[in-house]
């Protein structure tokens, strides 16, 4: 990664995508956070869940826009690679597949591809659009945002803080229109977002480490055990990790996401169990949630992120057997 770039997030992928993701899901972890976002116009992030039985690469997700019959497919790339590394991802069985995903039998969706950078790789992603468009015969178009945030005043606060821009890229030997008139004069004026509105989402990466994943679902389970919707009920496991792939817009195996979710409910029985001959959950209608849980589980998210891989796993091993005597 550039020693230019300054992000929030765990790494330049999963920041350019949270980017995205911040300005065009809805869901309890993200909302539209501005009025001029990609929402505002329309634009739904999808996950771009393709069999792995199928081994075809394929962009990082989708904005969908079923009311202007557009889909946009994204890669997002935070460092250079070269354009034979793309090309697959841009290929005519991945939009056989991604009609697929949108149902879209009579043909009527128009698929746009593009790849998302920081502005200071945008020259070098000129050239690997301008290879692909001359090969493959389709236009890729190029998104920009912002390597080093601006800081700007803060009306809400009185204050200041620091602002990303996302925004079309454009060059006198490169340039490519949006179908959609609306999303390109946005585009084309660029999307400010604050640091703060930009919700970074891991598990966009289907390869995601155990160790982020339960540090991510651990909170989502202890926010899940508040809410009315799963105080004090019995959920199908696989319900509830449908909640968290819909959520997150995941696509990070179910049995994955089911053996760590199993873990967490072990770990901190205070906000329920998991029944496994019936593989419900059972969550506390009264969870104990008091100032000692709260540095348990402060105490054991902070300690796991800060291990490797296989010390995680371990360290979690270690709690649960210690659960059992």
């Amino acid at each position: 990664m550039s020693s230019e770039i300054k992000i929030k997030c765990r790494n330049p992928h999963e920041f350019l995508i949270s980017i995205i993701y911040s300005l065009s899901y809805a869901s309890r972890k993200a909302g539209p956070v501005l009025h001029r976002s990609l929402l505002g116009l329309g634009y739904i992030f999808v996950a771009l869940d393709i069999p792995s039985v199928f081994n075809m690469p394929a962009p990082d997700f989708l904005l969908v826009n079923t009311r202007r019959k557009i889909v946009v497919a994204v890669e997002c790339k935070g460092d250079t690679v070269e354009d034979r590394k793309l090309k697959k991802k841009f290929s005519d069985p991945v939009e056989d597949a991604i009609k697929s995903v949108v149902q879209d039998d009579r043909n009527e969706y128009k698929i746009e591809f593009v790849i998302h950078t920081f502005d200071i790789f945008a020259n070098h992603y000129t050239h690997v659009a301008h290879n692909i468009s001359e090969e493959l015969g389709k236009d890729v178009l190029i998104w920009t945002t912002t390597a080093v945030p601006q800081v700007m005043a803060d009306s809400a606060t009185g204050g200041t803080a620091e602002y990303y821009t996302l925004r079309k890229y454009t060059s006198q030997n490169y340039s490519v229109k949006h179908y959609d008139n609306e999303l390109e004069r946005l585009l084309a004026q660029g999307i400010l977002i604050s640091e703060s509105d930009i919700a970074c989402n891991p598990l966009v990466d289907p390869d995601v480490e155990y160790k982020v994943l339960f540090y991510e679902l651990s909170e989502y389970t202890l926010r899940a055990a508040l809410s009315d919707k799963y105080r004090g009920r019995r959920i199908r496991v696989v319900e509830f990790t449908n909640d968290i792939k819909r959520d997150y817009q995941s696509i990070v195996k179910i049995d994955r996401l089911i053996g760590v979710i199993t873990d967490i409910f072990e770990v901190f029985p205070e906000l329920g169990e998991i029944k496994r001959s019936s593989m419900e959950i059972v969550f506390k209608k009264r969870p104990r949630i008091n100032e000692e849980f709260i540095k348990k589980f402060d105490d054991i998210r902070k300690t796991i992120i800060n291990k490797s891989e296989s010390e995680a796993k371990k360290y979690i091993r270690e709690l649960k057997t210690r659960r059992r005597k």
